[in-house]
């Protein structure tokens, strides 16, 4: 039986669990996480360059059908249209259609981005995906009147 007399015993954390351990840790973690994590930023959206037309697409990963595609286009101030799927395409009015389309997306070649002036050397934009499993090419189209001219292209791959 015990009368309650019984010394007591201090019993020292685990070394990881100490104060001064976790205030170390977390003072590393302040310092050297947000290095990388600015190191992991990538490449997307890419920034305004007036040099150059060039398009860029969030990600590598296969898109589901029905979901958005994010794409930016950089290059001088002009007009610019943007399809998937499409081979060859028309202008009238300054409007941009799909006279042939990729094999494979006869049913869901589309114009992602109507002619638009841009500024400011980028244009951001995102298109909802409907092409059956398959590789495709988003293109980017310079307008002058009625003429279109491919000027940068992508690939984009659809999950179906």
């Amino acid at each position: 039986m015990s009368d309650g007399t019984e010394a007591w015993t201090r019993h020292e954390p685990p070394f990881w669990l100490r104060p001064r351990t976790i205030l170390i840790a977390l003072a590393v973690l302040l310092v050297v996480g947000p290095l990388l994590l600015s190191r992991m930023k990538g490449s997307y959206p890419p920034d305004p360059d007036c040099a150059k037309v060039t398009v860029a697409k969030a990600g590598d990963a296969p898109v589901p059908a029905g979901s958005e595609v994010f794409w930016t286009i950089t290059g001088p101030d002009a007009r610019y249209g943007v399809t998937i799927g499409a081979e060859q395409v028309t202008v009238a009015g300054g409007t941009l259609g799909i006279a042939m389309a990729e094999r494979g997306a006869e049913v869901g070649a589309v114009v992602a981005y109507q002619p638009t002036p841009t500024t400011g050397c980028r244009t951001i934009g995102r298109t909802q995906l409907h092409l059956p499993r398959g590789t495709y090419t988003l293109k980017v189209w310079r307008l002058d009147g009625d003429t279109a001219t491919q000027v940068a292209a992508t690939t984009v791959e659809s999950a179906g």
